[in-house]
């Protein structure tokens, strides 16, 4: 009795480890299938499930920049140290760049083609930031070093873990969404048919409950 007890409490220990862990990785690529319709509806009307619909024009659309990726280097560039000053970039080099048209010939153009890579990376940031930061870079965010207990420390160490998760398996379904799309008519049409089924089943679920 006693022995079936403990297997029943290690096994619910495991499904909670397994919950803590994989957690952030499902949510990300459920929030980027889940949003697929609302980007085509809101960036390609026209061409919900179809080829045009890209990585790199979803990828920014689910981190909240946008529907168009060089508007968003254009964004990023006008908040950042290569907006003005020796430092500055022309944007339409930088997005040459970016997509391979270009190459980069200077060093600020390398360093700047970085930062956009990496912002592109991220969630845009909701609000600006102020202290410890380059002049009207609201990307940069200011760190305090305070002391923290262990809970408050493993809770921050899971929360970063939680972001980092989340938003890498959203990229990454977004990639692969985009890839299927590229498939051809028929992959589009079984894209289609599944958001279909489930918008449905989430219709009569609604119902039910009602």
């Amino acid at each position: 009795m006693a022995s079936s007890r403990a297997q029943k409490l290690l096994i619910e220990i495991a499904i909670v480890v397994a919950a803590v862990g994989f957690f952030p990785g499902v949510a990300g690529y459920a929030w980027a299938i889940g949003w697929l319709p609302v980007y085509g509806a809101v960036c390609q009307f026209d061409k919900i499930f179809g080829p045009a619909i890209s990585a790199d024009g979803y990828r920014v659309y689910l981190l909240d920049r946008g529907c168009d990726v060089d508007a968003a280097i254009r964004n990023i560039l006008a908040v950042s140290q290569f907006a003005a000053g020796e430092d500055k970039v022309g944007a339409d080099r930088i997005i040459g760049i970016y997509h391979g048209k270009l190459l980069a010939v200077a060093g600020n153009e390398f360093l700047a083609v970085d930062l956009v890579r990496k912002k592109l990376q991220e969630f845009a940031p909701s609000t600006p930031v102020e202290a410890n930061c380059p002049p009207n870079n609201r990307y940069c965010a200011a760190h305090e070093a305070t002391d923290e207990d262990f809970i408050s420390t493993w809770a921050h160490a899971y929360l970063f873990y939680v972001q980092s998760q989340f938003r890498y398996t959203a990229m990454d379904g977004a990639d692969y969404i985009a890839s299927l799309l590229r498939m051809g008519l028929v992959a589009q049409v079984i894209v289609a048919f599944c958001y279909l089924a489930a918008a449905l089943s989430a219709a009569v679920g609604i119902v039910r409950l009602r």
